[in-house]
């Protein structure tokens, strides 16, 4: 009886510390780290990313690291909105799953041909996104602006990248972004004292914020601190058309 006592004590002790190491194994490999989109950019020009997947709205990976004098692999997540990562990917020799720019902007529409007044009018509505963008404090920076047609109905396209991962945003970055989306809109009743249909997604985008503003984050003056949205809803990246 004494003999067997002791060797459950042991299979218990080894069944113990097998569970430990299946467990910092499965930490290791599994564990995602967020990390800011600049750190993954110097990472991936230090030559450290090893191999990425492109997701819907984010990217996630593996990428070398230095901890305690040691170098390791770390499974990282970052935002996806760079239409031109698929280039920087290939520059650097990274294997990646997915096509950036079309999960960001759309299939591009090479045989989509729009007349010369229609390109003009694209051309000054994506440059008045950009041009409220770089004239308002605290937006994000401007990455690209296209005038190439993509997805469904798109004929262009302003991208603003975040420099960092951001969990909070104030009153004012909402507005400033309304301002940017109707930026476009602006452009074309400035230029052509008149406006066109192109200004569709952003109008929507701009009334969804604003929406947001009155009746999830209790942002207005007259109905106060109140909260009226049933269903609540996530806003990612920022692209206007």
């Amino acid at each position: 009886m004494e003999k067997h006592h002791k060797f459950s004590i042991w299979y218990v002790l080894f069944a113990v510390w097998i569970a430990l190491i299946l467990q910092n194994v499965i930490v290791h490999f599994f564990s995602v780290e967020r990390v800011p989109y600049s750190e993954f950019i110097k990472a991936l020009e230090a030559g450290k990313v090893m191999e990425v997947a492109v997701m819907q709205d984010r990217l996630q990976g593996k990428m070398k690291v230095k901890k305690d004098g040691q170098e390791m692999e770390k499974v990282f997540s970052t935002v996806c909105v760079d239409p031109d990562l698929s280039e920087l990917l290939e520059k650097y020799n990274v294997s990646f799953k997915g096509v950036v720019e079309r999960i960001i902007a759309g299939l591009e529409k090479k045989n989509r041909l729009i007349n010369e007044m229609e390109r003009k009018i694209v051309s000054y509505h994506e440059i008045g996104h950009a041009l409220v963008a770089l004239s308002l404090p605290g937006t994000d920076p401007v990455r690209k602006v296209s005038i190439i047609p993509r997805g469904v109905a798109a004929l262009g396209y302003t991208l603003q990248v975040p420099t960092e991962d951001r969990f909070l945003m104030s009153k004012s970055e909402l507005l400033n972004k309304i301002a940017v989306a109707l930026g476009g809109r602006a452009a074309e009743e400035i230029k052509f004292n008149d406006i066109s249909t192109g200004a569709h997604n952003d109008l929507a985008r701009a009334t969804d914020i604003a929406r947001s503003m009155v009746k999830e984050y209790g942002m207005s003056p007259q109905l106060d601190h109140i909260y009226f949205e049933k269903e609540r809803r996530q806003h990612y990246f920022s692209i206007w058309g």
